[in-house]
């Protein structure tokens, strides 16, 4: 009987430990345990935002030199020995004096400013004066020119000039006739000029 007793018992332990030992299954076997733990994985770290160069301030560039002037307000003062500026030539037979077509000025421009014109026919006049600095020795050859503009900016076929560095009451026949602006080109600011259209 006592043999008995000891035979179950350890029959009994036997079982016992057999059921413990297969519910004690390690938590990393189980599927469900390893997938509620993530593993970490690591966060980018954040790319810095490159800051704005800075854009250069514009550097204002200083204005040319004026080429010219209409009107003598603003004109250069007159250079020592230069001739004050005289008259143009009046008007001959078949044209007239227009008040609107009478200009005086200094260095290079164009007349009448901005984009007006004037019309006229053949042989129309132009009477001119000029006077210029006698330091710039312009001898007997030409010093202010004026050419007729035509529409689109083309040099017409007729032009005048002074002579030298002062003419008085000077002036010519245009011999070609329509829509024209007069460029006055000059050698140098300090020359000033008087120029009058008598139209035909």
């Amino acid at each position: 009987m006592k043999r008995a007793t000891i035979v179950l018992l350890f029959a009994l332990t036997a079982c016992g430990s057999t059921s413990l030992a297969s519910s004690e299954t390690p938590a990393a076997s189980s599927p469900s345990l390893a997938a509620a733990s993530p593993t970490p994985t690591p966060s980018p770290s954040p790319t810095p935002t490159p800051s704005p160069s800075p854009s250069p301030s514009p550097v204002a560039s200083p204005s040319p030199p004026a080429s010219g002037y209409v009107g003598l307000a603003s004109c250069p003062a007159y250079a020592s020995g230069q001739h004050p500026l005289g008259s143009p030539a009046g008007p001959g037979v078949g044209v007239h004096a227009d008040p609107t077509l009478n200009w005086v000025g200094c260095g290079s421009v164009t007349v009448p400013p901005g984009t007006s014109r004037f019309l006229t026919g053949n042989n129309w006049q132009l009477g001119i004066a000029v006077s210029c600095p006698e330091d710039l020795n312009l001898g007997f050859g030409n010093s202010v020119t004026f050419n007729e503009v035509l529409i689109g900016g083309a040099t017409g076929p007729d032009s005048e000039a002074g002579a030298g560095s002062w003419t008085d009451s000077g002036g010519g026949i245009m011999a070609h006739g329509g829509n024209y602006q007069i460029r006055v080109t000059s050698p140098d600011l300090r020359c000033r000029w008087h120029v009058a259209v008598y139209p035909s």
